[in-house]
């Protein structure tokens, strides 16, 4: 859902938004955990509240419940009220912000209530003094269950990414009321209903304990159709996947019914319909009331896109240096134009991550902008230096994580790379290379990060370290475990080298190690 609000200059620094942003993913995640596990849906209601207020820091929060027999909201659960204000109705109409978000069932924002001429002023808001409010529909079978609504006495006190973070807990609510209605008779089945789930885009599938679809949505019945108008329900859902990829996915769906969530990525099988698809998978453990396991739910992305460039990436890196060898000629004209090009569409990507409303697309586009950018600072280094053959390893990697430490303030890096010169064609390697693990301790690990380069009898060695806990025992796999592991193993493999994990040390340290050229 876009949200339909007024187009007003954010009252939130950039940095603040940052910060808020990473307290309401921690926040949503645990509301999902404990939802799921409160086996009385008014308490769902009320810990809602109580993570919105938190997560918004915002005084007054509420949830309104549809009454059809007088088309009006009541107030259901709530933060911050009087008692008397638990009584009073709201109209379900376009006049009032919670009335227009059930009405068009998209996400209201009004950053000023006593001067948006959309909606007349709530007397509950007037009498609390509220002048901001972020209105979302809590979906339900066929019309909302009813509205999830934060307020402020601020006016435009919300950034964009509180609407992802009240979206994501509107949808938890709503999982949670399909799952008390099916708990109260209503059925195994209305759990994961097709009212709610059918609209997704991602394909989403419930899998029993012995490995069987007991529930596929039909993005998934589409996107799987072994012929037309087949139907997934009863199938392995091993059925689904690639040869090559059908061992790991079963394990991880093992792992699931034995009470991890987990994350891997596989190929379509060939005989489904179409042509191969690339798929990131997220599979967790669903419990029964009794905090039984009795399966697994799987939602799976198409990432065939997100794959398609990453191949894109690497050849053109290595089409790139090819020719850089191959030729001298008009070398630094080249690289002022290809940085040129590379800074377009870097700055293309910027734009596109600054308006993507979804945290994790937001996250994909800045990290692709970074890559980008990593690859263009070799150019620009080239072209503005009298030296087209060597380029200063400290010089140019504290410039890469100088860019990178600017998405996360928080947190330092240092970069040791003194006495280390590389051609111009290994440093656009070697920058993407750190550039992906730096930005995978940002994301993962805490603390100080280190960057350390040195060259030994032909051989260079990069270490990438901060205060971590360490890798897990299978880490990295084979094939990555996500986009950025699986450039750092293309890119280091595609210079003679390799990926290990230091376990030696208490704290997370990655060696990759290259072939020099």
């Amino acid at each position: 859902m876009a949200p339909n609000s007024q187009r007003t200059p954010a009252s939130v620094s950039s940095k603040l938004v940052a910060q808020r942003l990473r307290k309401q993913q921690e926040l949503a995640v645990a509301f999902g955990a404990t939802a799921f596990g409160l086996l009385h849906f008014p308490k769902v209601l009320d810990e809602a509240c109580r993570v919105l207020s938190e997560g918004m820091n915002a005084k007054h929060t509420k949830v309104l419940r549809y009454v059809a027999s007088n088309h009006t909201l009541i107030m259901t659960a709530g933060i911050g009220w009087d008692d008397e204000d638990w009584l009073i109705p709201v109209e379900a109409e376009a006049s009032n912000p919670a009335g227009a978000a059930f009405l068009t069932r998209r996400i209201v924002v009004s950053g000023d209530i006593d001067v948006d001429k959309r909606f007349n002023v709530p007397p509950i808001m007037a009498r609390h003094g509220l002048k901001s409010a972020i209105n979302v529909p809590i979906q339900g079978m066929g019309e909302p269950f009813g509205i999830l609504e934060v307020d402020s006495t601020h006016s435009h006190a919300f950034a964009d990414v509180d609407a992802v973070f009240i979206s994501a807990i509107a949808n938890i609510i709503s999982f949670c009321r399909e799952q008390s209605l099916a708990e109260d008779g209503l059925g195994a089945a209305q759990r994961f209903s097709p009212q709610l789930v059918g609209a997704s885009s991602d394909c989403v599938l419930l899998v029993t304990t012995d490995g069987k679809i007991e529930f596929a949505n039909e993005a998934c019945q589409s996107a799987f159709a072994f012929e037309e108008g087949s139907n997934l329900v009863g199938a392995a859902h091993t059925a689904l996947w690639h040869d090559d990829d059908q061992a790991r996915i079963a394990q991880a769906v093992r792992a699931a019914i034995a009470g991890k969530s987990t994350r891997v990525d596989g190929r379509s099988a060939s005989a489904i319909i179409g042509d191969e698809q690339s798929w990131d998978v997220s599979i967790s453990p669903v419990l029964n009331e009794h905090g039984a396991i009795t399966g697994a739910l799987m939602v799976l992305r198409n990432i065939t896109e997100w794959r398609s460039h990453e191949d894109a990436l690497v050849k053109m890196v290595s089409s790139q240096e090819a020719r850089l060898e191959d030729s001298a000629l008009a070398i630094k004209e080249v690289h002022h134009r290809v940085r040129n090009s590379l800074q377009l569409v870097q700055t293309l990507l910027s734009l596109q991550a600054s308006l993507a409303a979804d945290a994790t697309v937001k996250h994909q586009l800045q990290a692709a902008a970074t890559r980008v950018d990593c690859i263009g600072s070799v150019h620009e280094r080239l072209y503005s230096t009298d030296n087209a053959l060597k380029t200063d390893a400290q010089d140019y990697l504290s410039g890469v994580v100088d860019h990178i430490a600017e998405l996360d303030p928080g947190r330092s890096i240092s970069v040791d790379a003194r006495g280390v010169s590389l051609s111009e064609t290994q440093m656009t390697t070697l920058g993407l290379v750190v550039a992906e693990m730096t930005m995978n301790a940002l994301k993962y690990g805490r603390g100080h990060i280190h960057v350390g380069l040195t060259d030994e009898t032909g051989n260079l060695t990069l270490v990438v370290e901060d205060e971590g806990n360490g890798f897990p025992e299978n880490f990295p796999t084979p094939s990555g475990t996500g986009l950025g592991m699986r450039l750092i193993q293309r890119f280091s493999g595609a210079s003679g080298g390799s990926v290990r994990v230091d376990r030696s040390v208490s704290f997370s340290r990655l060696v990759v190690t290259f072939t020099k050229r």
